[in-house]
């Protein structure tokens, strides 16, 4: 399966996701904060693994199922983008992740989908890290939220 996914800076060329507005003071106040330190978290996030002091070679739970294989990872990801899901990069890399993407639910929450090479998909229901960035990293509250992903990918996957 030859796609454009596989290509250096396809990913990085993905729309980023969009956050729905804070409503409340708090929320606001939050998001402003997160503004400040979004633009660092690539670099921290590989260099504190790099130096071991965090560790994440593994896929995150909640599998969904795989491509069918009549079906490619550029056209999945096309009706994704055209979906409302968005590049996710505040978040791990998972081994052999080809793209990160969420729906922003609302401020506080998100559904967050990853693609890998071989076809796989995977995603959870979470909350945003722009609403609770250490809940978000510790995966606190995280659920499935698989009869959602499997509505949004109806017709594009054969389920685990």
């Amino acid at each position: 399966m030859q796609d454009r996914a596989y290509t250096p800076g396809y990913i990085s060329s993905l729309p980023v996701s969009k956050i729905v507005p804070p409503v409340y003071f708090a929320d606001k106040f939050r998001y402003l904060l997160f503004k400040i330190y979004s633009p660092f978290f690539k670099f921290f996030r590989d260099l504190f693994l790099s130096l071991k002091l965090l560790r994440h070679d593994f896929r995150q739970d909640y599998p969904l199922g795989k491509i069918k294989p009549e079906k490619n990872i550029d056209d999945l990801l096309t009706n994704l983008i055209e979906g409302g899901f968005g590049n996710h990069f505040i978040a791990w890399v998972d081994e052999g992740e080809v793209a990160s993407l969420r729906f922003v639910r609302d401020f506080r929450h998100q559904y967050h989908l990853r693609v890998f090479k071989d076809g796989e998909l995977r995603g959870h229901y979470e909350y945003t890290p722009e609403y609770k960035p250490i809940s978000h990293l510790k995966e606190i509250d995280m659920t499935h939220g698989r009869e959602v992903f499997l509505r949004v990918l109806s017709g594009w996957i054969d389920e685990v």
